[in-house]
């Protein structure tokens, strides 16, 4: 139950009143329960670590926003017509990565633009996704996500979320019948992403988007219009 109460959609908004109660209530727990020293793993590319950051929770704090903004944070002057997203190493190939993928690109695309997904993914679909994949309206589908509040049900947000604002495309192993029943267009190979990017105005190419922001100084009002 208290996963499920956590998979509220108003989470994925860190201005949000739910998510800010959400971050109280898991530092209250954390200190009830005495788990007050904490160790934190920096990521590097792919599966790589690059670090490692012990201490209570707030100085850690201190210490690792500042490090993920200089090496996380992509700060471009407007949005572009293409975002390449890619997930390298072994763990990244997930589902879960791919949403959060999603959510960095498309802070990154102008409307209408594209958002090329380049990884090897090969999981299945966990219930939210299939529930999407298995009706050609999604909006419907997706209330009904957002009461059932399965496992998945940020990744289905976030692709819906990503699909209004631009075109997907999808560079995996798994079935392109399933990925197209997503909304998604598959691609066969690298090459293909490499000669779509190179047509395009203007490429932004995040490596490791799981970890990746993307903020852009173009006006918010101009870029959603």
């Amino acid at each position: 139950d208290s996963l499920a109460r956590f998979r509220n959609p108003r989470v994925l908004d860190r201005n949000d009143e739910v998510f800010l109660k959400s971050q109280a209530e898991v530092e209250t727990v954390g200190w009830l329960s005495g788990a007050q020293f904490t160790v934190q793993a920096l990521p590097g590319r792919g599966d790589d670590v690059v670090g490692v950051v012990a201490g209570d929770a707030a100085t850690i704090a201190e210490v690792v926003d500042p490090w993920w903004n200089e090496h996380w944070v992509a700060r471009i002057p407007q949005r572009v017509d293409t975002v390449v997203a890619a997930l390298t190493g072994t763990h990244a190939q997930t589902w879960t990565h791919v949403g959060r993928a999603l959510a960095a690109a498309a802070d990154a695309v102008a409307p209408g633009g594209a958002i090329l997904l380049c990884t090897e993914l090969d999981q299945p679909l966990g219930p939210g996704l299939k529930q999407l994949a298995e009706v050609e309206d999604h909006a419907p589908a997706l209330d009904r996500l957002r009461k059932q509040r399965p496992e998945d049900l940020l990744e289905a947000i976030e692709l819906i979320e990503a699909r209004r604002g631009a075109r997907l495309y999808l560079l995996s192993r798994s079935d392109p019948a399933e990925i197209e029943a997503l909304g998604i267009t598959p691609v066969e190979s690298a090459a293909d992403v490499g000669r779509f990017a190179a047509r395009s105005k203007s490429c932004l190419v995040l490596t490791d988007a799981q970890y990746a922001a993307a903020i852009s100084d173009e006006p918010a009002d101009r870029a959603d219009g």
